[in-house]
């Protein structure tokens, strides 16, 4: 009699979500958030809906939240698969040398290759980050990697005794100088291609950010 009850425990399948997902769910959670990345990046992660993300993803409201439980639990997860990973990869080059301006340039060429192969980024980056309400902004700053900034911040300052870098630089605000100094000419490509008849392209920001930085307004 022990054995068959046990033998019941054993088949009662647990409600809620499965403790391993099988192939077929593991394929639609990743079908949902990609849908979801990229609704982000047309409408903003705030105004995005459940039922835009479900249509896009060919599912509904109801397997959404069957495997993500909320928006919230939605958008935090899609975030920490698609967009983290990408920065990470940024901040990496960071531990690669100790050369600052080496560092700065990598830092660029990175954000702009991401840029360039990854269809969502510019603009869930560009929406985001400019506008007040942006989640993506907030999100950003409770994630970032505090070793790497600390690494990324002594090694400014060294730069700044070897006389790499200008002195007048805040080595704390630096990486959101780079960040900011990238992506904002990078949204603007056309704008400024009409302004001025003349086309940025990658390497003439990565050199007009690394001598902005490192010589600021004073010149050499």
């Amino acid at each position: 009699m022990a054995k068959v009850e046990e033998a019941n425990r054993r088949q009662v399948r647990p409600l809620g979500r499965p403790h391993k997902l099988g192939p077929g769910e593991i394929g639609l959670r990743d079908k949902i958030m990609d849908a979801a990345v990229n609704i982000f990046s047309r409408k903003g992660i705030a105004s995005a809906s459940l039922k835009e993300i479900s249509l896009a993803a060919g599912a509904t409201p109801a397997v959404i939240y069957y495997h993500f439980e909320s928006k919230e639990k939605l958008i935090l997860e899609t975030l920490a698969s698609r967009f983290i990973p990408l920065m990470e990869n940024v901040w990496t080059a960071v531990d690669e040398s100790d050369d600052p301006l080496w560092i700065i340039a990598e830092m660029q060429r990175r954000l702009i290759n991401i840029a360039l192969k990854v269809p969502w980024f510019l603009s869930l980056w560009s929406r985001e980050f400019v506008n007040i309400d942006g989640s993506l902004r907030e999100y950003t700053a409770r994630n970032l990697p505090a070793c790497s900034v600390k690494r990324l911040v002594a090694k400014i300052r060294q730069g700044q005794m070897d006389g790499l870098i200008n002195p007048d630089l805040s080595p704390e605000m630096l990486y959101m100088s780079i960040i900011g100094a990238t992506m904002i000419p990078l949204h603007s490509q056309s704008s400024w291609t009409r302004q001025f008849r003349k086309k940025i392209d990658a390497d003439s920001i990565i050199k007009h950010v690394g001598i902005m930085l490192a010589y600021g307004y004073k010149g050499k």
